[in-house]
């Protein structure tokens, strides 16, 4: 497991410079197949040594997983009866566990391990099934969405996020869209059809692939 301040909200959207905002009115693809989790045999923990978060699958759904630092002073603990420090492990932070810590001058330092839902339990983001070996993860940010593509090519996971170049003319064959300005930026809402979304060169929409392994 990889270590992070992990922002857990993960709207995964890469303005750039650009004087417009583009995300979803509905999850992608158009009229896709909405499921709970992914196939069974993708179950499993993924990490990656380019990004500091892991990835869970299981029949609830998924998980992003990662460790949030974090410290208390020596003063503290002395004064404090909730810690306490034990052969490197720090003892009452965690109600359940005692945690590893190190001690760098008058601060004690240890790890926090945050394990977020982000498919299922009261996540409001949306997976799509493309077909037996791809999914679309829809992250929900305000009733709107963007899309990551996953691909599983046995133990690995192949993941790209949603992103767009400045001044791009790739959503100007959408015929339905909603434009809400806001200081100096616009936002547009999309609204594709099937075939609009068809017509949309992917590969130009989707960000550098970083692959997770089993």
């Amino acid at each position: 497991m990889k270590i992070i301040g992990f922002v857990a909200s993960m709207s995964i959207t890469f303005f750039g410079m650009s004087q417009l905002s583009y995300d979803f009115a509905e999850p992608l693809p158009p009229e896709g197949k909405t499921v709970s989790a992914v196939s069974k045999p993708y179950f499993g923990n993924y990490s990656s040594d380019k990004v500091d978060i892991d990835y869970e699958f299981t029949s609830e759904g998924i998980f992003a997983v990662s460790i949030i630092y974090n410290s208390i002073s020596r003063e503290t603990i002395r004064e404090s009866s909730q810690y306490q420090v034990r052969d490197g492990y720090i003892i009452g932070v965690t109600p359940e566990d005692s945690l590893p810590c190190v001690l760098q001058g008058e601060y004690y330092h240890f790890g926090i391990r945050f394990r977020e839902q982000i498919i299922g339990g009261s996540s409001k983001n949306v997976l799509t099934k493309v077909s037996e070996t791809t999914y679309i993860l829809n992250f929900e940010d305000n009733g709107h969405y963007t899309p990551s593509l996953l691909e599983f090519k046995g133990k690995e996971l192949n993941l790209r996020h949603f992103t767009y170049e400045d001044s791009t003319e790739l959503f100007n064959g959408i015929s339905l869209k909603t434009e809400k300005p806001y200081n100096e930026l616009t936002y547009v809402t999309l609204e594709p059809t099937l075939s609009e979304w068809k017509a949309i060169p992917q590969d130009r929409i989707l960000g550098n692939t970083i692959t997770f392994t089993r």
